[in-house]
């Protein structure tokens, strides 16, 4: 299985290889992309909420947003090299 957002902790970064559709119309995966997770960029994890870890901020760029783990489950990443498994 592809590690996602949801494989890295607080402050991990990595880098997107991909944002997988769920279905042939995934609106989500498709905003996502429009708004720069897109293969190459990196992207850092800055906080997961304390309860339920339900929204993740990650950065992207200079730009941070909340995503929602079932969105951040559709961002497939490689670990950076030397980063933890």
């Amino acid at each position: 299985m592809d590690a996602t957002l949801l494989d890295l902790g607080d402050g991990e970064s990595a880098v997107i290889r991909a944002v997988r559709d769920l279905d042939a119309h995934d609106g989500v995966s498709t905003r996502l992309r429009e708004l720069g997770f897109v293969p190459g960029e990196s992207v850092q994890i800055v906080a997961h909420a304390p309860f339920g870890r339900d929204p993740i901020a990650v950065r992207v760029g200079y730009t941070r947003f909340a995503l929602r783990r079932r969105e951040a489950e559709r961002v497939v990443i490689e670990r950076s090299a030397g980063a933890a498994a």
